[in-house]
C-alpha cells in the first residue's frame, strides 16, 4: 500500500506540474505533508456518502458542477469524483485548492478525503 500511495503522490505532482505550474513554493508550514502512508487501521475509513461526499460538495460544490467555473471537472457523483481523485489528490495535498479566497478544509477535512482516497476510494 506504501508503494502504491508513493506512485499516487508521484503522479499528483506531475498532474500538478503540468496543470498548475511549480509547486516547489508551496510553504509546508501553511501546506502540511499530512496524507496517510497507508491505509490506517487505527481508525475506521471515512466513507464515501457519509463523510467526502457532502466535504466535497461543501468546499467544491460551487465550481466543480455543472454550469460550475470548473465543469470539466464535475464532482456531482461517485463515479465523477472517482475519476477525479488522484487529481484531488494532487490540488488538496499541494493546498492549491481550493482556491486561496475560498474557506479552506480543516485538517479533520483533509484526513477524510485523504484517507477515503489512500484507502480505496471505495463507494460505500
Amino acid at each position: 500500500m506504501a508503494r502504491r500511495l508513493e506512485r499516487w503522490l508521484l503522479l499528483a505532482s506531475l498532474v500538478t506540474e503540468i496543470s498548475c505550474g511549480s509547486t516547489t513554493g508551496v510553504d509546508p508550514n501553511i501546506c502540511p505533508n499530512d496524507v496517510p502512508d497507508t491505509c490506517p487501521t487505527s481508525t475506521p475509513v471515512p466513507t464515501y456518502a457519509a463523510q467526502v461526499a457532502p466535504l466535497l460538495h461543501e468546499r467544491c460544490g460551487a465550481c466543480h458542477t455543472i454550469g460550475g467555473m470548473a465543469a470539466p471537472q464535475v464532482f456531482d457523483t461517485y463515479l465523477q469524483v472517482q475519476a477525479e481523485q488522484i487529481g484531488i489528490l494532487s490540488q488538496l495535498h499541494n493546498c492549491l485548492m481550493p482556491p486561496a479566497d475560498q474557506p479552506q478544509p480543516t485538517p479533520e477535512d483533509r484526513q477524510i478525503i485523504f484517507t477515503w482516497i489512500v484507502c480505496g476510494a471505495k463507494n460505500d
